[in-house]
């Protein structure tokens, strides 16, 4: 295949054949890593997780607030549930 070269261009041929080879392995190393880096987000989109799994809900601290029902005054919030306590207004 190389007979009839001699040794500059050997070495030139060489040169350029392993600079070619070093890019098509640059090429391949940065896409395996765009696909592991992008295959969380893929699978995460393709199955998204519910509302409420994705972050806990938040209620509003226990205390007396305007009462639900629309009555006049305030009603107790426990943090988690209206209670029946009632405040007149």
């Amino acid at each position: 295949m190389f007979a009839g070269l001699n040794g500059w261009h050997l070495v030139i041929i060489l040169t350029v054949m392993l600079i070619v080879v070093a890019l098509i392995a640059g090429v391949v190393m940065v896409i395996v890593v765009a696909v592991r880096r992008g295959s969380g987000s893929a699978s995460r989109d393709q199955f998204p997780a519910s509302a409420s799994a994705r972050r806990a809900p938040t209620s509003p601290p226990a205390g007396w607030y305007a009462d639900p029902d629309g009555d006049p005054g305030q009603r107790w919030w426990d943090g988690q549930r209206w209670t029946e306590h009632r405040q007149a207004p």
